[in-house]
């Protein structure tokens, strides 16, 4: 429900507001009643108010300065103003001053539920946005990242006991459609190389940190069309879960390959899963991709 004050100098008009209008069918609540402009502002700073409906011609505080105090202190407040013909002035006033809309005395029943359906819409659609926006940003936030690679690692270590419970986080985190689509694991790993003095701090391990931001750079250049995770089971290692259809996996591991040696000077070993699909396939083809890397760490490092 949204809150509405009305502000009016005459209590006879207020109470005639209040008796127009059906306020629950368009999701608004009159929660106040000022009789000036002053009264009006000491509600604004105390109650949450949406819709101000407000008289222009008033003691202690016309309209125009009361619209330009709310417009200055609250503009996200939907105004709406009621002036006479004879004020008509006052009406051209309160649309420089931001006003929503404006009615004309006497008010009719229809006119007024018009203009507060309108303005309920309006406020229906801008709370839409803002809900859209606030998901966004959440969505591209670390610990969305975090809980995504959570449900990740709960999905490549262990059997879906509660297929509904996991569709679900699935559809909370995006990835709804990867149950239902042909999916590779790639795993990657530096190579130590055999038989090289090299410095200590060019060591893989040493260059973990650096490796794993490469890894996730890589992978954002991808959104969507491949997930990244890391395992702590297995340090010093990433994990890809590309799209069959969507990403050519010989280029993608190719220009990953590429990228690594370009920053780090040390190439990579990839590990590359069977084409599995649905979630319920996702264990068995991580530990393929795991045996893989480990069978081409070995050949690498045979003389």
């Amino acid at each position: 429900m949204y809150r509405v004050l009305i502000v009016d100098d005459e209590p006879e008009i207020r109470l005639g507001l209040r008796l127009k209008a059906d306020w629950e069918s368009i999701q608004l609540m009159v929660v106040g009643e000022a009789g000036n402009g002053i009264e009006a502002l000491e509600w604004l700073a105390n109650e949450a108010i949406d819709i101000v409906i407000t008289d222009m011609n008033m003691p202690l505080m016309d309209g125009v300065s009361f619209l330009d105090q709310c417009h200055e202190h609250y503009p996200y407040l939907k105004m709406i103003v009621i002036t006479g013909y004879e004020d008509f002035d006052y009406a051209r006033a309160a649309i420089r001053s931001q006003a929503r809309d404006y009615l004309l005395k006497p008010i009719s029943s229809e006119e007024l539920m018009a203009i507060l359906g309108k303005v309920s819409r309006e406020l229906d659609q801008e709370r839409n946005n803002h809900n859209q926006l606030a998901t966004t940003k959440w969505r591209l936030s670390q610990y969305y990242k975090e809980m995504k690679e959570h449900f990740i690692g709960h999905i490549v270590k262990e059997e879906l006991e509660y297929a509904s419970a996991n569709l679900e986080r699935a559809k909370l985190l995006q990835m709804e459609e990867w149950n239902e689509i042909d999916i590779r694991f790639v795993t990657v790993g530096l190579r130590e190389r055999s038989g090289c003095n090299l410095p200590t701090e060019r060591t893989p391990g040493k260059l973990r940190l650096p490796f794993e931001m490469i890894c996730r750079e890589f992978a954002e250049k991808n959104t969507n069309r491949c997930q990244v995770f890391r395992d702590a089971n297995y340090p010093g290692l990433i994990h890809y879960i590309l799209s069959e259809k969507e990403i050519n996996i010989t280029a993608f591991t190719t220009d990953l390959q590429d990228c690594i040696v370009n920053y780090l000077d040390f190439e990579p070993v990839l590990g590359l899963s069977q084409v599995v699909t649905g979630f319920k396939e996702w264990k068995e083809a991580y530990i393929s991709s795991l045996l893989a890397w480990n069978l081409s760490e070995s050949d690498k490092l045979s003389p």
